[in-house]
């Protein structure tokens, strides 16, 4: 599948309301956009910040993928936003239990 295939494809993928997703033709490579609004986790009061993700799908990849597995691609790079959003809201007793922006991403803090 070529970058202006894959950009088709893309066009026709939506997820919850607040998040867009788009795609750009890089070359032969295709970066998949995805915008959200978010609430901070880090604000004492609540505002809304807007996330912008780049996700690279090279050639390589490309040429390997069809349809189906390009729309489940996406959903899977999608998953790993939420999981990044999940980190940063997940504490224990009051303590976020990894901080995907502390300095040692993956270190439990809140079960020491």
């Amino acid at each position: 599948m070529d970058v202006f295939a894959a950009s088709a494809i893309v066009s026709e993928i939506s997820y919850k309301p607040g998040w867009e997703i788009w795609s750009d033709a890089y070359g032969d490579h295709l970066l998949v956009k995805v915008r959200a609004r978010v609430q901070d986790s880090r604000a004492a009061e609540i505002r809304e910040i807007v996330l912008t993700q780049d996700l690279a799908i090279d050639a390589r990849l490309l040429a390997v993928l069809d349809e189906p597995a390009l729309v489940d691609h996406v959903f899977g790079r999608l998953l790993e936003i939420e999981r990044h959003e999940a980190q940063e809201w997940y504490r224990y007793r009051g303590v976020l239990v990894n901080d995907p922006h502390g300095p040692c991403p993956g270190v439990h803090k809140g079960l020491q």
